[in-house]
């Protein structure tokens, strides 16, 4: 199962995409979905992705995201997290490397300034899925790693999408 477009001008084949570590027995392993394709940079101007060379559909699992199955066909990522125009923290050093290019729109607030970018990433849905499992362990510190498992996947959310996945990979639903 999986889809073929074009990626920075070049073919991509997102079948059986996920890897090590992610594929361990006992790893939760995160996708990213889109939350945004538009972010407003604070100064008078919108940021966005290139629908030609940066696919965000809002709702949608990221194009960059891994879509599962594993080589043995076990249903991977366990979970999914915002992981697509995620505003984050800039150091400012890194900020003026951004000034002044094509990627100065990823840039949110002043240039001069400015403390925040429009990023995206496993790196940054991974995060999101740590902090709901912090979440779960302060409220009950005894769940073993099988039970956080179960709390992700008996807690996520359902919908169209996934379902739409889901029946590609098992027709009988």
């Amino acid at each position: 199962i999986g889809s073929s477009f074009l990626y920075d001008g070049q073919p991509t084949d997102n079948r059986m995409t996920v890897g090590t570590p992610a594929t361990g027995l006992q790893m939760i392993s995160v996708g990213a979905y889109s939350t945004r394709a538009t972010w407003d940079t604070g100064r008078g101007t919108w940021g966005a992705y290139s629908a030609s060379t940066f696919p965000a559909i809002v709702g949608d699992l990221a194009f960059f995201s891994s879509r599962g199955p594993s080589r043995d066909g076990r249903t991977l990522p366990t979970t999914s997290a915002p992981g697509v125009g995620i505003i984050s923290c800039l150091s400012s050093y890194a900020r003026a490397s951004y000034v002044g290019t094509t990627f100065e729109q990823f840039l949110v607030g002043p240039l001069d300034s400015g403390s925040y970018l429009a990023m995206q990433g496993t790196s940054m849905s991974t995060p999101n899925c740590a902090g709901a499992i912090a979440l779960a362990l302060a409220v009950n510190h005894r769940l073993t790693p099988a039970q956080v498992r179960t709390c992700l996947t008996q807690s996520s959310r359902v919908d169209a999408f996934v379902l739409t996945r889901l029946r590609e990979r098992l027709p009988v639903l």
